[in-house]
């Protein structure tokens, strides 16, 4: 499945339309944002859902990033 590319709230994300019942919001190991959504919600929808969740999205990146960095220092 393609994966759009689209901004919300500040982040960047790749939105993929696949047979699921709810919006699915993925951190990916390097760092990028992965939206599924069913097919029938709407773009702005899944825009709000986006925007709704980027406090979480930008703590878990800085989360993952103090991670990368004890693991190097390590």
């Amino acid at each position: 499945e393609k994966a759009e590319l689209r901004c919300a709230g500040g982040v960047d994300y790749a939105l993929t339309r696949k047979r699921v019942k709810n919006l699915n919001l993925r951190l990916a190991p390097d760092g990028s944002v992965r939206v599924s959504a069913p097919r029938g919600v709407s773009e702005a929808a899944v825009d709000a859902f986006v925007a709704a969740h980027a406090g979480w999205v930008q703590k878990a990146l800085a989360r993952q990033k103090a991670a990368e960095a004890a693991r190097a220092a390590a």
